[in-house]
């Protein structure tokens, strides 16, 4: 009977352990967080939606859905931020510390449908930001876009940003 009890223990042990390094075996590091919210906001990950909340950690892969009148702002690990304005479909695809020389992080965003404006580091980020009509790549600005329909805008109030069509 003793065995059988250590064995269980040992067993929940286990999964314990494995459930608190499952982030980590499956490559999922933490990117950002969710800075402050307003409204109604859903982070679909691996097929699961849930619901956003203040603190919540954001990974690669990550889709973040704003609802009618819903707000959200995302800290990146640079000290980036972005803010997700209402009926806004974003996804955080890549977001990376480089390995070698300065600490630098490049980030690969999708804007599905929406707008957003971001404030991102100087010097120590590059960022492109994919919509469905351009690409704009970003180096320490500040920047607003929005696509809606086939209609990309951008509106700069600060750094450099470069835009292209894939057309």
């Amino acid at each position: 009977m003793a065995i059988q009890q250590q064995i269980k223990r040992s067993s929940v042990i286990l999964i314990l352990m494995m459930s608190m390094w499952a982030p980590i075996i499956l490559g999922l590091d933490a990117v950002a967080s969710i800075k402050s919210i307003r409204g109604q906001v859903e982070i679909e990950r691996e097929n699961r939606v849930l619901p956003g909340r203040v603190g919540l950690i954001l990974y690669e892969r990550d889709v973040v859905f704003t609802n009618p009148q819903a707000k959200v702002s995302i800290i990146f690990r640079d000290g980036s931020i972005i803010r997700l304005f209402p009926k806004t479909r974003f996804i955080i695809e890549k977001s990376v510390e480089t390995k070698k020389g300065a600490r630098k992080f490049l980030h690969r965003f999708m804007l599905k449908v929406g707008a957003i404006w971001g404030k991102f580091t100087q010097k120590r980020q590059e960022t492109v930001i994919i919509t469905p009509t351009a690409t704009a790549g970003v180096k320490g600005t500040n920047v607003a876009f929005s696509q809606m329909g086939d209609k990309f805008s951008v509106s700069l109030s600060e750094g450099q940003v470069t835009i292209k069509n894939e057309d």
